[in-house]
């Protein structure tokens, strides 16, 4: 199950804890005098509330925001990379307040979004009202590992027969195994030269063996929280296993801090069990 929050104003009632987080943790390394990416839109999900939420994340997982700033930075890559490819249709499953719609929009590209309905009525509401145009985007509200994916987004305007990109971040740890594999299954059936963009943990960290006491006892709060992350793997063949995927990318988060801020932080042990992938259709 997953966490909500809410305030007195009913805006954020069943809208998901982590998505508030993750555009807190996103905005923190956008304020940055030099950061790895631009995201002005993130800021206007940004209230008291999700600040503190951040703060009181850091206390607990410090690595967070490094975490979440070198994912976003690699994604937007692959995003880049996509369309120099050719790929001109993004799907974001549980795409929460994700603003890659509105940093990545042109005329020429259409993003479907799938959240549950009070994330994505929270998102557009904010969204407007900052003035974004939304017409390229469509708001998809259900559950995307229910097997109907393809029957949706053809419905609402997708064509079938042109590559797409997925991306699915921040999901794989919530989404039983099964339920993953059956998502990434009915991903691999559409045209070749689609890709599939996610982040993993390794089954270690699940079973909370790492050997590291901070991230194995944070694993305990998560699972007393109600909040379990509940499926890792333990390299990209794990995951395509039997499907006509390739490996495009791959990377060790701490890995990612070297090559992008030139260090590798000391202390940061579960970067070193947080992996990025980006995948393509055969």
């Amino acid at each position: 199950m997953t966490a909500h929050i809410g305030d007195s104003s009913g805006d954020l009632r069943d809208v998901a804890a982590t998505s508030v987080l993750i555009a807190a943790l996103r905005a923190r390394e956008a304020g940055q005098e030099q950061p790895l990416y631009r995201d002005e839109p993130v800021s206007h999900f940004l209230d008291p509330k999700s600040v503190a939420m951040a703060t009181n994340a850091l206390d607990r997982l410090p690595e967070a925001a490094e975490m979440v700033a070198l994912r976003t930075h690699f994604f937007d890559l692959a995003f880049e990379a996509s369309l120099r490819s050719g790929i001109r249709q993004f799907v974001l499953l549980g795409s929460g307040l994700d603003t890659r719609a509105i940093r990545f929009a042109d005329p020429e590209r259409r993003f479907y979004e799938l959240d549950r309905e009070s994330v994505l009525t929270h998102k557009k509401r904010i969204l407007k009202a900052a003035r974004y145009d939304l017409s390229h985007i469509a708001f998809l509200a259900g559950d995307y590992t229910d097997g109907r994916l393809k029957a949706v987004l053809t419905a609402a305007g997708l064509i079938s027969d042109r590559p797409v990109h997925f991306h699915w971040e921040g999901n794989s740890v919530y989404v039983p195994e099964l339920a993953f594999r059956r998502v990434l299954h009915e991903l691999s059936d559409f045209e070749p030269g689609s890709r599939v963009s996610l982040d993993y943990m390794t089954r270690a960290v699940i079973a909370g063996r790492t050997g590291h006491a901070g991230i194995d006892g944070y694993m305990r709060a998560l699972g007393e929280s109600g909040a379990p992350w509940v499926t890792g793997f333990d390299s990209p063949e794990d995951i395509t296993s039997g499907l006509p995927l390739q490996t495009l990318e791959h990377a060790q988060v701490s890995d990612l801090q070297e090559r992008y801020r030139g260090y590798r932080e000391a202390g940061f042990a579960l970067l070193d069990f947080y992996r990025l992938l980006v995948l393509e259709k055969r």
